[in-house]
């Protein structure tokens, strides 16, 4: 029963800020670490993070906390986490964010984090799950991979039939699938979290049992939305928001109106848009391959299903080319001709 008394009283003390936040530059930075002067302790954001992962954080900072002499593995920790080929974390963001937290002292302790094993096979299921129905030739690969269509399912003959209801629906029913992987399933998990974390914090840091409230800091990307799932275990939460939130790409936009409520018909335009992006794609420059979100935005705004559904129809009607997994030179001027004028509308 004490225990039990111990874990009531530290999930009174504890309050979860939430801390909605763009997270790429050092202005991003910079924003956040005004927040953080008012914290007590902070969660970073770490993507599927592993528990080993979590533990090793944690066991960096606390060693810079009491300002103690970094043994050999941790010395080898600090060189990797700043080099972008072995973590992948290394942005100026973070590399802003890490110095910060080590400056002013500040306890680190990871919310989001999964078992080894799950970790694993949660990146590897992110990775790799690109299926196909039909006939799929490398650079069609290569595309889908390009436009982050995890797990899509599509009969590459359909875009050479003009069946833009199928590719529309295709791309949809990924969407809600990526949204539950990359959004959904991380905020549950930091809610079904909160507690083991919360005795942690205590445990690691037990002069914060001294404090009346103690300021836990989660930093999230601004599509998350943990809050509901942490006070689901009855902890106090707050939000801060940016008020200048950032969508940088078609799962963010996506996230974005499935967040606000918006339906497969609410969002019929976008879809539209991205159906005649993966049709064209192996085919655009380089040039605006690398410009790709700043295209999609701006044929977005400016193309309707009715178009569109047009342009395919043409397609569907223009001669095919022999092989039948690729399209046809009539075919490709039709569609590469169109988002070209689009483009330049």
């Amino acid at each position: 029963m004490g225990k039990l008394d111990k874990s009531l009283s530290s999930l009174d003390q504890l309050v979860f800020k939430i801390i909605k936040a763009n997270h790429e530059t050092k202005e991003d930075a910079n924003l956040v670490m005004s927040v953080l002067k008012e914290m007590d302790v902070v969660s970073l954001e770490q993507q599927f993070c592993s528990e080993f992962l979590a533990q090793s954080i944690e066991r960096y900072f606390f060693y810079k906390y009491h300002d103690y002499k970094l043994d050999e593995s941790l010395m080898k920790f600090e060189k990797d986490w700043k080099n972008p080929n072995t973590w992948g974390y290394t942005s100026d963001f973070n590399l802003s964010l890490w110095d910060y937290l080590i400056a002013n002292r500040i306890p680190v302790i990871i919310l989001e984090r999964l078992p080894d094993y799950r970790t694993n096979q949660t990146m590897t299921s992110m990775k790799t799950p690109f299926f196909y129905i039909g006939a799929a030739p490398p650079h069609h690969i290569k595309k889908l991979k390009e436009l982050n269509l995890y797990g899509l399912f599509i009969d590459e003959r359909k875009i050479f039939e003009g069946d833009l209801d199928y590719l529309c629906k295709n791309i949809y029913e990924n969407v809600l699938l990526n949204h539950d992987k990359n959004v959904v399933a991380r905020d549950k998990t930091m809610g079904l979290n909160s507690r083991k974390i919360s005795r942690r914090i205590f445990s690691l840091y037990p002069s914060l049992r001294q404090k009346e409230n103690v300021n836990y800091g989660i930093i999230v990307g601004g599509l998350h939305n943990p809050e509901k799932y942490i006070s689901s275990q009855g902890f106090n939460t707050e939000i801060i928001n940016n008020p200048d939130l950032r969508i940088k790409d078609f799962s963010d936009k996506m996230s974005l109106c499935l967040i606000q409520g918006k339906g497969y018909d609410d969002v019929k335009n976008i879809l539209t848009t991205r159906a005649l992006l993966v049709a064209i794609y192996p085919f655009m420059s380089t040039e605006a391959k690398n410009s790709i979100w700043e295209i999609e935005c701006a044929l977005s705004e400016r193309v309707t299903y009715g178009e569109i559904k047009n342009l395919f129809n043409q397609v569907a009607s223009a001669p095919r080319h022999p092989s039948g997994i690729t399209l046809s030179k009539e075919q490709h001027a039709l569609l590469i001709g169109y988002a070209d004028k689009l483009i330049h509308r």
